[in-house]
């Protein structure tokens, strides 16, 4: 089977590991498998290379104009001929999928609960031949806008260590906190942690915290550091790679995740099979799934600061109940989400959908409304109102 993830670009993130993660069990399956971006490289373009995968790119400042973008990124997957595209919030794709053959399967996958991105991947949904959510609550999500619509949850899946470098827990040591992630407060939580590790040390809690990433909360968050006197207890050590990510939950004893919604929340998962013990936000039908409260690791309701607090020092008291949940979550991990489970769930229907003749409108079609009366104008012209707007702004000295 021939098959095609697209993705906007490949930067760092959820979507991109999915993509690697899931790609490689295709091609351990012996499928052909090609990465296409359809607005620029990013950081990850290189890695992808490496993992020995097809890797393409049609960079959107390359098209005249957005609308013809559109219209190049559907022929260019249309010469591909490929049995089963997969998109990936990937909106000139979205728009395009009615230049496809009848033949090629077509699925969207929903990796976040947001609004934007239920926008992109629900666009156009009558010329797919199926979607994915990725949790309980985006398939929900979906099935009460669009009841009509077939969507099926496949869970994300991440590998095991390949060896068991889980960090030692010793009594009476600082416990080592992490975070992964964006830095963003609007869906992250961020600027809980700095409450979470003032709330710690009240207590009489050694920790210490380690914030990996990077967004545009990042400069207020080095603020409410420096205003806290904390800068020798919280490191903010910027992005990270792939594989040094994986390491660094390996040597961490406590992920927080304070977020206030997710998809699906990959970085709980990733940092359970480290053996890493999860503290999140209480998030129906996404942390109570990937998180089994008290067993594998910690769910607070509405983030509440005081809970994170008591729920670290259970940890810290009894390095005995640490090391157990640790245990636990490696375990929970590996029977329930792994890669293998997930690729054969995506190859199941793949294969089955592969049965079915889809026919898709043949004329020269794209979704209008998903692009907006913006792709009309030529790139050229949009590039230099955001010339004029940054010098403006540098004139004045208008923040943005």
């Amino acid at each position: 089977m021939k098959i095609a993830f697209v993705v906007p670009h490949l930067m760092s993130g959820g979507v991109e590991t999915f993509v690697l993660r899931l790609g490689d069990y295709f091609v351990k399956q012996g499928c052909s498998v090609d990465l296409l971006a359809t607005e620029k490289e990013g950081d990850w373009f290189n890695l992808a290379i490496s993992r020995g995968m097809v890797v393409k790119c049609l960079p959107v400042e390359k098209s005249f104009a957005p609308v013809i973008h559109a219209i190049r990124v559907g022929r260019w997957l249309r010469s591909g001929a490929y049995d089963a595209i997969i998109l990936n919030h990937a909106k000139y794709a979205q728009a395009a999928i009615q230049l496809l053959p009848s033949n090629t399967v077509v699925v969207p996958v929903i990796h976040n609960d947001d609004k934007e991105v239920y926008r992109v991947a629900c666009a156009n949904r009558q010329a797919c031949n199926f979607l994915v959510g990725v949790s309980r609550r985006v398939c929900k999500a979906v099935k009460a806008h669009f009841p009509e619509t077939p969507i099926y949850e496949i869970w994300h899946g991440v590998e095991a260590p390949k060896t068991n470098s889980r960090l030692k827990r010793l009594e009476g040591e600082p416990l080592k906190l992490i975070y992964v992630g964006r830095v963003q407060h609007h869906q992250k939580g961020v600027f809980y942690l700095v409450d979470i590790v003032k709330g710690c040390i009240k207590e009489g809690i050694k920790v210490e915290l380690t914030v990996v990433g990077e967004g545009g909360d990042l400069e207020a968050l080095q603020s409410r550091v420096r205003e806290s006197g904390l800068e020798s207890i919280v490191k903010l050590v910027g992005s990270r790679s792939y594989e040094a990510v994986l390491r660094c939950l390996s040597r961490h004893h406590v992920l927080l995740m304070p977020s206030h919604y997710e998809g699906f929340g990959l970085v709980a998962i990733e940092a359970q099979a480290a053996g890493c013990v999860p503290v999140a936000n209480y998030i129906a039908d996404v942390t109570d799934v990937t998180i089994a409260h008290g067993i594998s690791g910690f769910l607070v309701e509405d983030n509440e600061i005081n809970q994170y607090v008591s729920l670290i020092k259970e940890l810290y008291d009894d390095t005995d109940q640490w090391l157990k949940m640790s245990s636990a979550a490696m375990s929970r991990v590996e029977g329930l989400f792994s890669i293998e489970k997930m690729g054969e769930a995506y190859l199941d229907l793949l294969e089955a959908e592969r049965e079915c003749t889809y026919v898709r409108n043949k004329r020269l079609a794209l979704e209008w409304q998903l692009l907006g009366w913006r792709a009309f104008v030529p790139q050229f012209l949009r590039s230099a109102r955001e010339y004029l707007t940054m010098a403006q702004k540098k004139l004045f000295r208008i923040k943005p």
